[in-house]
């Protein structure tokens, strides 16, 4: 990567508390959600999405929510 683009900010990483608003949000702006997907970890599963950098200044930004832990 650094190869390519050089040096500079890569990307960031928002935690947010409702996903489904800021996905909903980000759409109505037109922002392309590029990953919308959950992890399983074993602190608990996590939803994640990218957007393109397109609309973020060439910041790639990723959007995190923590999920309740599975009994």
């Amino acid at each position: 990567f650094l190869d390519e683009k050089g040096e500079g900010l890569h990307h960031l990483c928002f935690r947010v508390d409702n996903y489904d608003a800021w996905m909903d949000h980000l759409k109505q702006q037109g922002v392309e959600i590029l990953m919308n997907v959950v992890f399983d970890r074993p602190e608990g599963p996590m939803r994640v999405a990218y957007v393109e950098s397109d609309k973020t200044g060439g910041v790639l930004f990723e959007f995190v929510e923590s999920l309740p832990k599975k009994k």
